[in-house]
């Protein structure tokens, strides 16, 4: 009798204990965890957006004058067997142009004499003369980087200025800068400044001297 009022207990007891682990255990499933996020409701949460928001960009819109310059092609030289059987220099646009054929081979800047308007009449007047001539000859030693001699003047050029009782001059050139100033460069067409001759930067009459033979024809247009 006794045994057996043990053996009730004993399961009550344990009946017991598992209706408090139980309860207990609930309870402790209800207690939200602080580190953990919330739940969330996919009823009230709101709808990913379907755009990524617009981002501040540079402008673009520069000025033109605020845009680098492109730096502009190296020019290549003349092939080696390159030969002119035609100079043409245009006096207004300032420009010399070799010839071969009709083609053109290449143009140059130049400068001019002092006073550059009109053909030449006399010494001294500053002008560049007009016309066709001639390459007549060349000088290695002159007092510019090097010079091509064009056949000014001629018959007619001597005879118009033995009217008005004066000499024609001469030594007409096509030169380069004079000697120790060839750091100028391009920059001495800025003004006319010959008197009387056709001048073009050092390494542009190195290349005239290779490519133009003595005899070559010099047209001189206004």
């Amino acid at each position: 009798m006794k045994r057996l009022l043990l053996t009730g207990l004993f399961v009550l007891a344990v009946v017991v204990a598992t209706l408090v682990w139980l309860r207990y255990s609930k309870s402790v499933a209800t207690v939200s965890d602080p580190m953990r996020p919330p739940p969330v409701n996919s009823r009230s949460a709101p709808p990913a957006p379907t755009t990524l928001p617009s981002v501040q960009l540079p402008p673009t819109n520069f000025p033109p004058e605020a845009l680098p310059t492109p730096s502009p092609a190296p020019v290549l030289p003349l092939p080696p067997d390159a030969v002119a059987d035609r100079v043409q220099i245009r006096k207004a646009a300032r420009e010399l142009t070799l010839y071969w054929g009709g083609a053109a081979l290449r143009t140059y800047g130049v400068a001019l004499g002092a006073n550059p308007d009109g053909h030449k009449e006399i010494e001294g007047d500053g002008r560049t003369p007009e016309g066709r001539y001639s390459i007549s000859g060349r000088n290695s030693q002159s007092k510019f980087h090097l010079a091509l001699r064009v056949s000014y003047p001629s018959a007619i050029d001597r005879a118009r200025a033995a009217k008005l009782g004066k000499s024609p001059g001469g030594d007409i050139m096509i030169h380069g800068l004079p000697n120790g100033y060839g750091f100028i460069g391009s920059a001495h067409r800025l003004r006319d400044w010959t008197v009387g001759c056709i001048a073009v930067t050092d390494e542009e009459i190195e290349e005239i001297w290779r490519v133009v033979p003595d005899g070559c024809v010099v047209d001189i247009e206004p």
